[in-house]
């Protein structure tokens, strides 16, 4: 009878370890299920104790554009591989379907910095209007490619409520962080934008000069005003710039101390040493409004 029961549980153990080692996962099984579209079975291989498993699960999850799998991938954030961690972040952006959302705004927190350009870059293709504040946020980053980035993607989204982060950053260093921001400020609008690239025209950078106005042209007749203030700046190239912008907009004041304004700073642009006779007597037929302003 003794020998018996041991002989039970001898059997009883063994069935169990063959259960064990046939329910284990591979590699060949993860290759399998992906080419079946197997993606419930993928999902549960998230959670396998081999590495190996997991990573390959993630980016098959992310290769079949799995949308179902968004939250278990998301879970993988807190896994303890750095490889498992970014595979996850970017399979969730090649989903690319607005459920990614969440998840991606939690990586621009992740400490990788690969992970976090991941997420700026997917945000912006995604046009997620709800991640303004991240991206925002984002533009201080400690990694200069994700402040770019997120610069980018701010104007990719073109939502108002990026602008005034925007604006901070165009006394930054970085040439092309500056020239990046003036762009997409031309798509996020305001009079925070308005107001940015109108003092961005100053930039000792004419490239980042040139965008400033350009993108004050986007925004329309919103620069109008500002643009003709403007032109009263003490940096020439301010009111060159705003000169620029009011030819483009077909907005050249033609009456007023505007015009006036418009005169003095076409002379204080154009002419290096000499003040145009004929703007001298386009002054002079103005009166007393001309001397006043001058």
């Amino acid at each position: 009878m003794k020998r018996t029961f041991f002989t039970r549980l001898a059997f009883l153990s063994l069935i169990a370890v063959l259960g064990l080692t046939g329910c284990s996962r591979t590699i060949d099984d993860i290759a399998k299920w992906k080419a079946k579209g197997n993606i419930e079975k993928l999902i549960k291989a998230l959670a396998d104790p081999k590495v190996e498993v997991r990573l390959a699960a993630t980016e098959a999850l992310g290769e079949l554009k799995a949308e179902p799998a968004v939250d278990s991938l998301a879970a993988l954030y807190n896994d303890s591989e750095e490889s498992v961690i970014l595979a996850s972040v970017e399979s969730l952006a090649q989903i690319g379907t607005p459920p990614i959302t969440t998840p991606m705004i939690a990586a621009l927190k992740l400490e990788y910095p690969q992970a976090r350009l991941t997420a700026a870059v997917a945000l912006g293709n995604l046009k997620a209007v709800g991640a303004v504040n991240g991206l925002g946020e984002a533009l201080d980053d400690a990694e200069a490619d994700v402040q770019l980035a997120s610069a980018i993607s701010l104007g990719q989204i073109g939502d108002e409520g990026g602008s005034t982060a925007l604006a901070g950053k165009l006394g930054a260093s970085s040439v092309e962080l500056r020239k990046a921001v003036a762009e997409a400020l031309g798509s996020t609008g305001g009079e925070a934008a308005a107001k940015g690239l109108i003092e961005a025209m100053a930039d000792e950078n004419i490239g980042v000069r040139d965008t400033a106005a350009d993108s004050l042209v986007k925004l329309g007749d919103l620069s109008i005003s500002f643009a003709l203030n403007a032109l009263r700046h003490d940096e020439k190239n301010v009111r060159a710039g705003a000169m620029k912008v009011l030819r483009n907009l077909k907005a050249i004041p033609d009456a007023g101390t505007d015009l006036i304004w418009y005169l003095l700073a076409r002379v204080s642009v154009d002419s290096q040493e000499e003040i145009d006779a004929n703007v001298v007597r386009q002054l002079a037929k103005k009166g007393s409004p001309a001397i006043d302003t001058l």
